[in-house]
């Protein structure tokens, strides 16, 4: 999904990506602020889910020291080991 209700932004586009050298995962994420407010933190879970949409993977990460005015625009990468 790109946004839910009450979120207070929206993913605009994604990338995963795969290391070979660190045999790691690299997310990649573009958000933009849709709300009327300036944000100063984000905290973000991601749900990863194999193809039987078994939950495999969650992630939390918090975003702090933001400061992002009503419709401005950030990425983020999150890396985690991969999973076989």
């Amino acid at each position: 999904n790109q946004w839910t209700y009450g979120c207070p932004v929206l993913i605009e586009g994604g990338v995963l990506q795969y290391d070979t050298v660190s045999e790691r995962n690299l997310l990649t994420i573009n958000f933009m602020n849709i709300c009327d407010a300036v944000l100063s933190e984000v905290d973000l879970t991601i749900y990863a889910s194999d193809e039987a949409e078994e939950n495999i993977l969650e992630m939390e990460h918090q975003y702090l020291k933001l400061h992002l005015e009503p419709g401005a625009k950030f990425w983020k990468q999150c890396t985690f080991a991969n999973r076989r």
